[in-house]
């Protein structure tokens, strides 16, 4: 989203949701079933997406109380979050 030049690739490097919004447009493009590649690739970036996923809910789960505690200092709104189970 902040890549204006070819340059900005490399200041901000490509994250997971570009393979899965270029796995997307491949799949929806075609006239056919999706390949066995496809699949592969879908299965291999879902590992991914679960492994960034579990992640944040251990950060969230750690340090919720220490942001909402900060936000309560400064007035602002705590943060509620729901995660998935």
């Amino acid at each position: 989203m902040k890549n204006c030049s070819n340059q900005d690739p490399l200041n901000f490097p490509i994250k997971l949701n570009n393979p899965l919004a270029s796995l997307r447009c491949s799949i929806e493009n075609g006239e056919a079933k999706p390949t066995d590649g496809a699949y592969k690739v879908f299965k291999e970036l879902s590992a991914e997406l679960a492994g960034d996923i579990s992640k944040l809910e251990t950060v969230l789960k750690a340090d919720r109380g220490k942001l909402n505690e900060a936000l309560k200092v400064k007035g602002s709104k705590v943060v509620s979050i729901q995660l998935l189970d």
